[in-house]
């Protein structure tokens, strides 16, 4: 039997992705950082509300995706772009994880780590791409 290795020779790992954005809580009158998102691809963009979190505060929220299966490994990463914000950049101040992976959805948490006592209202934009989860027999 080929190893995986053999099995995968020649397949592109970095091969291009039709890539999909939503907003969170888009037409929502106050939109939350808890606010459940649809949105279908093997990767893409979730753009946060801005409410506030406190410091330590930990928000999680439901992505229903039809191409994520249980299984399956979802990175993300996120960036905060507020072009108002003069300088300072609040990356470092959350942490973003998937947890929670089944069949056509998946959690995010974020937490605020901010160590002080200052609560901030920033909005994420959380990338997300899906790994398939290779089946063996």
């Amino acid at each position: 039997m080929a190893s995986i290795f053999e099995a995968t020779a020649g397949t592109k790992l970095g091969m291009a992705v039709p890539f999909k954005s939503v907003t969170q809580g888009a037409g929502n009158s106050s939109p939350a950082k808890t606010d459940p998102v649809t949105v279908n691809g093997l990767s893409g963009t979730i753009i946060t509300s801005n409410n506030v979190m406190a410091a330590k505060e930990r928000n999680k929220f439901v992505v229903t995706n039809s191409s994520v299966k249980r299984g399956d490994i979802v990175i993300l990463n996120h960036s905060e772009n507020d072009p108002a914000d003069s300088g300072y950049n609040h990356n470092s101040d959350y942490v973003v994880q998937a947890c929670a992976v089944t069949d056509g959805q998946f959690i995010i948490q974020i937490t605020h780590v901010e160590q002080t006592d200052a609560s901030e209202n920033d909005t994420l934009f959380i990338n997300f791409s899906i790994l398939k989860a290779v089946t063996h027999s």
